[in-house]
């Protein structure tokens, strides 16, 4: 996806984590189990920081939550 495309939520779920990594900021979205998505190389948040584990926000299926960016480890 090109650099600055908002990110939506695939489904309905809460934010299980959202945290920066090595290869930028990443959220993972609890469906259920077993269901979950994993969105990786954002550029921004739209959702709260959040340490791994229960406990968090509510989201909704297209709501967004970040913007892509890219991956600070590739090379050109």
């Amino acid at each position: 996806m090109p650099p600055a495309t908002p990110v939506l939520a695939a489904r309905d779920g809460v934010i299980w984590s959202a945290q920066r990594t090595p290869r930028g900021l990443a959220v993972v979205i609890d469906h259920g189990a077993p269901w979950a998505t994993y969105y990786q190389h954002l550029a921004r948040l739209y959702v709260p920081l959040k340490a791994p584990g229960a406990g968090g926000v509510r989201v909704r299926a297209g709501q967004a939550i970040g913007v892509v960016g890219g991956d600070p480890t590739a090379t050109s």
